[in-house]
């Protein structure tokens, strides 16, 4: 949904993968030069698991002398062109996101990854554990951001077996959660999620794989055809971060 030619790529697999699907996804990498897929396999049942694995994809387009990375988790799926991802992100130059909070240079160096009461460490902490939004990293921090990180304390994250209790979204129209407790969207949401300015949602395609398909359509045409959305998009990067139309494609 998100493939660019001119942006690059990296998934890094989990050591309980499938081995059909690791031979199709080390495939995938060999044969499509943007598309990183590291042979190091990661255990990502804990944070610092997690981390070791960003930090891996981070490495491997090192050599693609790359600016900015998003990091995602699995089953996010964007709500805007890769284009617009791009723009946004360099207009944070050398700030880190996560989770929506910027956090200035400064801030990175002068962490205490021993203050659990920090705004970094509990910004971080909740973004590694739910894995439910966003983290744009700069590459001037990024090295700084995952030293830091990496001293934190370790944790277990959910996974089939462990569900996370507390949800992420309340006001979560199918009440249907996934294992980190984040809101899985579905076609009911669709009228929605189509002006929201979040940039990605969870969605499942095993259980809903129509709604999938749908927001695949939008983002392809916001990616090719549809110049209203782009002046929406403006709008959320110079703007009110409001919407200007009711449907794009009205």
């Amino acid at each position: 949904m998100m493939h660019s030619p001119i942006h690059f790529f990296c998934f890094a697999l989990d050591i309980t993968a499938d081995a059909l699907f690791k031979e199709r996804m080390f495939r995938l990498g060999d044969c499509q030069v943007n598309v990183l897929v590291p042979r190091q396999l990661f255990n990502t049942s804990t944070a610092h698991g997690m981390l070791s694995a960003h930090r891996k994809c981070l490495k491997e387009i090192d050599e693609f002398e790359w600016r900015h990375a998003v990091i995602t988790a699995e089953h996010d799926i964007p709500l805007h062109s890769t284009k617009f991802l791009s723009r946004r992100s360099r207009r944070l130059r050398d700030m880190v996101e996560i989770n929506g909070v910027h956090f200035k240079e400064e801030t990175l160096l002068s962490a205490d990854p021993n203050d659990t009461s920090s705004q970094l460490y509990q910004v971080s902490r909740n973004w590694i554990q739910h894995l439910c939004s966003v983290a744009t990293i700069s590459h001037s921090q990024h090295k700084v951001l995952y030293d830091y990180l990496m001293k934190t304390p370790d944790f277990d994250l959910p996974n089939d077996s462990h569900r996370e209790t507390s949800v992420v979204e309340k006001n979560c129209d199918t009440k249907v959660y996934d294992v980190d407790g984040s809101c899985l969207y579905a076609m009911e949401d669709f009228p929605a999620i189509r002006n929201t300015t979040r940039l990605f949602i969870r969605a499942d395609p095993h259980y809903d794989f129509g709604f999938v398909q749908c927001v695949h359509e939008v983002v392809f045409e916001r990616t090719f055809f549809d110049p209203i959305s782009n002046k929406n998009a403006n709008n959320y990067l110079y703007g009110s971060h409001k919407n200007l139309i009711d449907d794009y494609r009205n």
